[in-house]
């Protein structure tokens, strides 16, 4: 999926945060693994669904897993 850029970490313009144990989170989660900015036309909520259907495993979220799935 174009639009979108997977930060190892966190970053301040961050859409919504990855968390270990597999979870999306739309606010900062102190157990983050990366975070997720996206292009200000894209929505984020389509990503966070596309995401979210793929039932992720803890540990699972890379930038390779993300462009997969996209």
């Amino acid at each position: 999926m174009k639009g979108f850029l997977f930060v190892e970490n966190n970053c301040p313009e961050a859409s919504f945060w990855l968390t270990e144990n597999g979870s999306v989170s739309r606010k900062y989660h102190p157990e983050l693994i990366g975070c997720v900015c996206t292009d200000t036309k894209c929505d984020p909520e389509l990503l966070i669904r596309m995401i979210l259907m793929t039932k992720p495993k803890a540990g699972g979220f890379t930038a390779e897993w993300l462009n997969n799935i996209g």
